[in-house]
């Protein structure tokens, strides 16, 4: 970055949350700042769309992320075959066990319409909760592994922890999402 100059540069993104108020603020501020300056886009991307989206295949995502005290911050979403992310529902935010029953019961009740298979539970500390997710893929008669990439033989549900360095793969997302002819948006999640 140090090497390139500011009028090279064609867009900006960043994640808009879930995180903390003062670090998001703190963020998106300087962001904002940078590519008013510039006169260029700035495209706000929820950090649970952006892991749906580093998946890389048209599948049903549930995403978790750690929100601290014990408690996640996790969502369903569709991800289509060009890479775009369609929110299911509400995001929710509170204790796992409930949390990704609500989510399992309404992938499920939505299935025909929207969900494919293989479902994947995603998030940088998912395989954390691996042991609760396969009890609910059992209560629901569905084979659920941890894995690292997609095989043929690969179960219904998988989980996949994912520790990759974000920032590629947002500037993946952005780029493609502003080649869309998508308009910028910035909206904060908290």
């Amino acid at each position: 970055f140090a090497e390139l100059e500011p009028q090279n540069i064609d867009l900006f993104g960043v994640i808009s949350g879930p995180g903390s108020f003062t670090g998001l603020r703190v963020g998106i501020s300087a962001l904002k700042g940078l590519a008013n300056s510039l006169q260029k886009p700035l495209y706000g991307i929820n950090l649970l769309d952006q892991v749906a989206a580093s998946i890389g295949i048209a599948t049903s995502v549930i995403v978790i992320l750690e929100a601290g005290r014990g408690e996640i911050f996790s969502g369903l979403r569709q991800v289509s075959g060009a890479g775009f992310v369609e929110q299911l529902g509400d995001d929710l935010y509170g204790p796992p066990e409930p949390l990704l029953r609500t989510l399992s019961e309404r992938l499920l009740s939505k299935l025909s319409d929207h969900a494919s298979y293989p479902l994947i539970f995603a998030g940088p500390t998912a395989g954390r909760f691996a042991t609760l997710i396969r009890d609910i893929a059992r209560e629901y008669s569905q084979t659920c592994e941890a894995v690292s990439a997609l095989s043929p033989s690969s179960p219904d549900w998988q989980i996949r922890q994912f520790t990759d360095n974000p920032a590629p793969n947002l500037a993946f997302h952005v780029g493609r999402l502003h080649a869309a002819g998508v308009e910028p948006t910035l909206l904060p999640y908290y």
